[in-house]
């Protein structure tokens, strides 16, 4: 916690809880020399008792478990801080001559310098231990967001090797082939790399980013592949102005392609994104290829780590919906973006 707002804390303590009140119930009175200068000596007693007890009581208080302790050190401080009081009072009276005749009796100055002994420890101990508690509710919150911004670039770095070797074997097997769109696919390659290195390192991007990276890979593949038709790629709804955490939606894309019956002579995949306002819904479905047929295919590493990846950055905010049929897998994602 910023010392700033600690100070902060102890003045708005000081301004509502006892100078706005004293002014308040004392008002008709409080224009008298000697009235005005008898509570601001209270006021300064209760400043001193309020900061012995800050800077002394409740720290020691801190480092001890036994509560016996605890109880005997609280009352031995009240009757130190009683004593205190009364010292200062009578020094005030007698010595100083503040005022002709102090305004309580002996027995009701005891009574009020006992009162306000407890009541100004007390509210020393709750607002120490407030404060402390905001520090420990703060540190706890960083350690949280450290360790999963820890485990998403860690799922990042799994998922971003593992695309790059698949799209390298691609562009091999163009080159092999002597396929004349070997250079297109170098281009494609390079718009992805260009996205995958540099607007990847933020926790999001513009969905427009997103769907143009799904694109190129798309298209990547369908250069691999010769078969033009085999994705249908839909994109309904304005994307414009819209944030997505990047990279992940491809891996389902990966999946598709990784599994999917490739060979079909027309429609193998279908890879649908609909915006409805504040709602990004993602859907991809793929028939199976024949040897994917009765294979489980929701326990891979891609599909592991992206559902790692939406509960630390969609955290109630998306639902996930896998169904696994006989020739056919469909994923259908939906992600609130706000």
């Amino acid at each position: 916690m910023k010392t700033w707002r600690i100070v902060t804390v102890h003045v708005v303590y000081w301004v509502l809880f006892v100078i706005l009140p004293m002014l308040m119930f004392n008002m008709d009175n409080f224009g008298k020399s000697s009235n005005y200068s008898f509570w601001t000596h209270i006021t300064i007693l209760n400043f001193i008792s309020f900061y012995l007890a800050y800077f002394i009581l409740v720290p020691w208080i801190m480092s001890r478990k036994r509560l016996v302790s605890i109880i005997l050190v609280s009352l031995l401080w009240l009757i130190c801080l009683t004593t205190l009081r009364s010292g200062i009072n009578y020094i005030a009276m007698e010595v100083l001559n503040f005022w002709a005749k102090f305004p309580f009796s002996m027995e009701k100055q005891l009574t009020l310098g006992v009162f306000n002994a407890i009541v100004y420890s007390f509210n020393a101990i709750l607002i120490y231990f407030s404060i402390e508690w905001y520090k420990e509710r703060q540190y706890r919150s960083e350690l949280v967001k450290e360790k999963q911004k820890s485990e998403i670039d860690l799922l990042k770095s799994q998922m971003n090797p593992h695309f790059l070797m698949n799209t390298l074997n691609n562009l091999y097997s163009l080159v092999y082939q002597g396929s004349s769109q070997a250079s297109d696919a170098v281009l494609k390659l390079s718009d992805i790399m260009r996205y995958m290195l540099y607007d990847t390192s933020t926790d999001v991007v513009p969905l427009e980013n997103e769907v143009r990276y799904l694109k190129s890979f798309i298209d990547l593949e369908m250069l691999r592949f010769g078969n033009q038709e085999l994705v249908d790629f839909e994109v309904n709804g304005d994307i414009s102005g819209k944030l997505i955490a990047p990279m992940v939606l491809i891996p389902f894309v990966e999946n598709a392609f990784k599994h999917g019956n490739k060979y079909l002579p027309g429609m193998g995949i279908r890879v649908k994104l609909d915006v409805i306002k504040d709602d990004i819904i993602f859907e991809v479905m793929n028939f199976k290829a024949s040897k994917d047929i009765n294979k489980d295919q929701g326990t891979g590493i891609g599909l592991q780590n992206i559902r790692k990846r939406l509960e630390l950055q969609y955290p109630g905010r998306h639902s996930l919906e896998i169904t696994d049929g006989m020739d056919y897998f469909n994923v259908y994602l939906t992600l609130k973006t706000r």
